[in-house]
């Protein structure tokens, strides 16, 4: 299963900043959420970086982008909902900039 996390890299103006946007595949969509602190928060997708309420974030925390619908995490599917594709495109469009991690079972690496 795909899952696609990125950290909190600044907080400001009362955004927190992720280092993920349009250039590393994200659509640039205007209605997406990622997870924060255990609770779905408004996705704010950029050119070069994304943001998220700072409400709750501190620079350091990690926001899933895309995860798992058991524990409340934008799927992708919705991504592919939201931006009128499937949920494949949305997967190969993820830049070679991304780092990607093979686990095993599920548990992170």
């Amino acid at each position: 299963m795909l899952s696609l996390r990125a950290r909190v890299v600044a907080v400001e103006a009362g955004r927190g900043i992720l280092g993920l946007g349009v250039v590393d595949g994200l659509p640039p969509t205007a209605r997406m959420t990622a997870a924060a602190d255990g609770r779905r928060v408004a996705l704010d997708v950029g050119l070069v970086e994304s943001s998220v309420p700072a409400d709750g974030v501190a620079v350091g925390d990690v926001v899933t982008v895309i995860g798992r619908e058991e524990r409340g995490e934008p799927t992708l599917q919705e991504w592919a909902d939201a931006t009128g594709t499937i949920g494949e495109e949305i997967a190969v469009r993820l830049s070679p900039r991304i780092e990607r991690r093979v686990v095993d079972g599920g548990t992170p690496a």
